[in-house]
Formats: C-alpha cells, sequence, structure tokens
C-alpha cells in the first residue's frame, strides 16, 4: 500500500475531514488531497512525524516500509531519547545516520 492510500486509510478510520486534518496538523487542505491523490510525493521528515504523532502510528507504516501500525518498545525508547536531545546533537545523529544509509548502500552496490 503506497504512502497516499495509507494517509487516505488512517484519516478517513479516524472519521476526520480534510479540512480538520489541515487545520490540526497547520497544512493547507489542497495540500493534503495533493498528498493522498499521490501527486506530490515529497512531504518533509517533520511532516512525517507530525502525520506518525498525530495517528499513533510509525513513519515506516505511513511509508509503506513496515506493515506494522503500532510502534515497538524499541521504537518508542528510540524516538523519546532523540526527541530529548539538543538540537545540535540531533544533528549530529542525522549525519550519523547518512552516513551509515551511505556505507550500506554502498555495500549492497558492490554485492551485486
Amino acid at each position: 500500500m503506497s504512502f497516499s492510500e495509507r494517509l487516505k486509510q488512517l484519516r478517513k478510520q479516524r472519521g476526520e475531514s480534510l479540512q480538520k486534518l489541515a487545520d490540526t496538523l497547520g497544512v493547507s487542505k489542497p495540500y493534503l488531497w495533493e498528498l493522498e491523490s499521490g501527486n506530490s510525493k515529497n512531504p518533509s521528515a517533520d511532516f512525517l512525524i507530525r502525520l506518525s504523532d498525530h495517528f499513533g502510528c510509525t513513519v515506516d507504516y505511513l511509508l509503506g516500509r513496515n506493515n506494522d501500525e503500532k510502534p515497538s518498545d524499541d521504537d518508542i525508547l528510540l524516538d523519546r531519547a532523540y526527541r530529548n536531545l539538543a538540537s545540535d546533537d540531533r544533528e549530529i545523529i542525522k549525519g550519523t545516520m547518512n552516513e551509515l544509509i551511505t556505507r550500506l548502500r554502498h555495500r549492497h552496490a558492490t554485492q551485486r
């Protein structure tokens, strides 16, 4: 299931209109419509986090990377720890994660 399909499904399960969700999240109704229709495919990481918080699911679930809607205990602990870091410490974590992802992609590319 795609991101747009999951977003629409979660919104409808809650009985929320596009306008109500837009107002809650502080975005425009047309922007949400674009996301749900699949016409806009690049929501920011911050917006994905706000959506996952609102719906009580993981970002991975929203993106279709995982079918487990509810976060694991480890996910919750990591998320809380990350949110309690100072912004400069969060930037260090982001840089480290980006480096690890680059290394992983390189490993996969060389194994082919």
